[in-house]
C-alpha cells in the first residue's frame, strides 16, 4: 500500500477527442497494445535423462561414424593457401624490419612471386571458381607476375644504385 501511494494514478484517456490513452491514434500501429510489462516467463528445465529420451525418439537418425570425409586435394590446397599466407606476412615483416633498401627489395620480390604463386597452385588445386575460364585466369595471372617481377625488381635495384652512387659521387 505505501508502494502504491508514491504512484501517479493512470491517465483516463487524451483531452483531445478521438485518441486512445496511450496519446496516440487509433490508426497507429500498436495503438491499442497496452504499455505495461510482459509477465515472466517460466522456463521448463529439461530432466536429467533428457539425451536418452530424444535418442528414443528419433531412432533412426545417427550420427555417422567417424570424421567429414575431406579430400587430398582439399587438404592440399588449404595447405597451399596457408602457407602462401605465411610467406606474405613472412615478407611485410621482413620489408619492415630491414633498414637497407637492398634488403627490403629482397623481402619486395619473395613477397610478389612466392606468396601469389602458392595462393594461385591452391585455387588451382581447388579448381578454379567452378569453370575453366576463371582456371585459367588464375594461371595468367601467376605467370604474368611470376615472370614480370623480377624484371622490375632489377630495374628498381638499378635505380637505387644509380640513386645511391650520384649522391656518394655528388657529395
Amino acid at each position: 500500500m505505501a508502494a502504491a501511494a508514491g504512484r501517479r494514478p493512470p491517465r483516463q484517456g487524451d483531452r483531445r477527442r478521438g485518441r486512445p490513452p496511450s496519446g496516440r491514434s487509433a490508426g497507429d500501429a500498436g495503438a491499442d497494445l497496452p504499455h505495461h510489462r510482459a509477465a515472466a516467463v517460466v522456463l521448463l528445465l529439461p530432466r536429467a535423462d533428457h539425451r536418452r529420451l530424444r535418442r528414443r525418439q528419433r531412432p533412426g537418425l545417427r550420427p555417422l561414424p567417424g570424421p567429414a570425409a575431406v579430400s587430398a586435394a582439399e587438404v592440399a590446397a588449404q595447405v597451399l593457401l596457408w602457407a602462401g599466407v605465411a610467406a606474405q606476412l613472412a615478407c611485410c615483416v621482413g620489408v619492415w624490419w630491414m633498414r637497407d633498401v637492398f634488403d627490403r627489395l629482397h623481402y619486395t620480390a619473395a613477397s610478389a612471386t612466392v606468396g601469389p604463386a602458392l595462393i594461385g597452385t591452391s585455387v588451382v588445386v581447388t579448381g578454379g571458381a567452378g569453370s575453366v575460364s576463371s582456371t585459367v585466369e588464375v594461371v595468367t595471372a601467376a605467370a604474368v607476375l611470376l615472370l614480370l617481377s623480377p624484371v622490375v625488381t632489377h630495374a628498381v635495384g638499378r635505380a637505387a644504385r644509380r640513386m645511391l652512387h650520384d649522391r656518394e659521387a655528388g657529395s
